[in-house]
């Protein structure tokens, strides 16, 4: 029974290692996709995500099975060993017995040793699955595969683009009810096509603001509108197919350039994600790695910089035929080239009639915007055509600033200035 054991360890080596190989991949995936969820939600990744960890997790699945088969074979032979020991037992039992060599109550007394020391061995060789654990971890996948699940059913035409933000007032969930909300009362509208810069200092709200427009996150009160419809009222999927979204910290998720950029759709065409590519102004960049668009990142590939990340995240956002296109701090780790290609990536967008949300503090992009909202403490302050909001604002900067200062710095937005001058 151990030359069993040993045999069974042998055999089941290779396929045991194969098994955790691949299970350590799929929980690399789920690990980077849980971290950035709202991300994946807000692009209508969930069904993509979870299929791209399918397959990887099938792999797993595959080499246990192996393994429990192989198992399985090597447990039933070492139960019939045993059961073949106990009668062999037995009948040497009876033998002795007949040659009055022992008592017929030593028989008993050894088959029931026997059975005691062979029990541990046949247990350790013998392997089970718990149906129970594998139908509590399909009810949790299910779970949330489905979502919420507090849209209609009848599916929404496509969005024109145009956004209605309607008395939005965002809390941290769990904060006291003394902690003030970090979105208060905040109301505008976007009309369809149109570019629109939020600026404000740090902590005014914009990236709360920015994945509230998303659907990333819901408000605690007001409505969020899309085409006069509420983001409530669609399918998760079906809004993030409509909505191009980069967040301020871009996460690449384990898989290639082209899979991350497609949203892992697992029938995107190449001219699709090229085309992205091309929107974005990353297609040379990516060109230029080793393997192209089936470049492997992640834990088990190359690590790319903040600003590489950044433009292919841009080009995921891009990806499909996204009406609304919701940019935060598109331009943070770029240099002058990448800053360039980003401003004509908004620019191609602005002629393709796509409704864009830029949040940054670089008022040379906020310029090439039609208006700019101004957020501070969670509220709006300014809203209106670019030119009167910079024009404003530069007027109060000379007020605020010394008139030395004013002439030694450059005409930017006030807030960052007064961090410069300290």
């Amino acid at each position: 029974m151990v030359a069993i054991a040993v045999l069974n360890q042998a055999v089941t080596s290779t396929s045991s290692r194969g098994a955790a190989e691949n299970l350590a991949a799929a929980m690399n995936s789920a690990q980077a996709f849980s971290r950035n969820f709202e991300t994946v939600r807000a692009l209508g990744m969930v069904s993509n995500a979870i299929e791209f960890w399918g397959v990887r997790f099938s792999g797993f699945l595959h080499a246990s099975d192996r393994v429990a088969r192989v198992n399985a074979f090597y447990g039933g032979l070492s139960r019939a060993t045993r059961t073949g020991l106990q009668i062999a037992i037995l009948g040497a039992g009876a033998y002795l017995v007949l040659h009055n060599e022992i008592t017929a109550g030593m028989i008993f007394a050894s088959s029931m040793i026997a059975a005691r020391a062979l029990q541990p061995l046949d247990q350790i060789i013998g392997s089970w699955r718990q149906i129970v654990e594998a139908n509590t971890a399909w009810n949790r996948l299910s779970v949330a595969a489905r979502g919420p699940g507090n849209w209609h059913d009848v599916a929404l035409p496509t969005p024109r683009g145009a956004l209605t933000v309607d008395q939005v007032i965002y809390q941290v969930p769990g904060s006291t009810d003394g902690l003030l909300p970090l979105i208060k009362r905040v109301s505008f509208e976007v009309a369809a096509g149109e570019t629109v810069a939020i600026v404000g200092p740090s902590q005014a709200g914009k990236s709360t603001l920015a994945r509230l427009i998303v659907g990333a996150i819901e408000p605690r009160s007001g409505a969020i509108r899309i085409d006069g419809g509420e983001i409530r009222n669609w399918d998760p999927e079906d809004l993030g197919r409509h909505i191009g979204y980069l967040p301020q910290d871009v996460e690449l998720f384990p898989g290639t350039i082209g899979q991350n950029i497609a949203r892992f759709t697992p029938d995107a065409s190449d001219a699709s994600i090229v085309e992205a590519a091309l929107r974005a102004q990353v297609h040379d960049l990516i060109l230029g790695q080793k393997h192209g668009y089936s470049t492997l990142i992640g834990p088990t590939g190359v690590r790319l910089s903040g600003g590489e990340r950044q433009r292919i995240g841009l080009a995921r956002a891009f990806y499909g035929e996204p009406k609304i296109l919701v940019l935060d701090e598109p331009n943070a780790n770029l240099d002058a080239l990448g800053e360039a290609a980003l401003e004509r990536a908004i620019m191609q967008a602005q002629a393709q009639k796509r409704t864009v949300i830029v949040i940054t503090h670089r008022p040379s992009l906020a310029a090439k915007c039609d208006r700019i909202l101004m957020l501070c403490n969670g509220q709006v302050e300014i809203f209106g055509p670019s030119k009167e909001v910079l024009d404003g604002l530069a007027q109060r900067q000379s007020q605020v600033l010394p008139s030395e200062v004013s002439q030694s710095v450059p005409p930017h937005l006030p807030h960052i200035d007064k961090d410069r001058h300290q």
